[in-house]
């Protein structure tokens, strides 16, 4: 009785198989939609997880957009930060004096002091 194929129960693959067959294809859209937002949660979440854990660790990273991702300590990319402002700074009062001085120099005769 145990033995007998007509009361077993059928193989688990063919069982799956007659459920996908009877899900229609809205409940598979809806299914697909939720295993890509599942799958991208995970990701992000592993990606702040491993950005925390690295700067506690004390390296820092940022995205250069021609040599792309890049990791150094946090001391080394605070240091370039600050001259990179600096640079953009002196670079700014250098336009900013030259302006003055085009202006100057191409104000009309009566404008001069006499």
């Amino acid at each position: 009785p145990e033995s007998d194929p007509d009361i077993s129960a059928p193989a688990s693959s063919s069982v799956e198989e007659e459920e996908t067959e009877k899900k229609s294809p809205l409940y598979l859209f809806f299914d697909g939609v939720e295993m890509v937002f599942s799958y991208s949660f995970q990701f992000w979440g592993n990606a702040v997880f491993l950005g925390i854990f690295l700067n506690l660790c004390g390296i820092g990273y940022y995205f250069d957009s021609k040599k792309g991702l890049q990791f150094d300590s946090l001391a080394n990319i605070r240091e370039k930060n600050q001259f990179e402002q600096a640079a953009k700074i002196m670079e700014r009062e250098t336009s900013s004096r030259q302006q003055q001085r085009q202006d100057i120099e191409t104000r009309p005769a009566s404008f001069l002091p006499e």
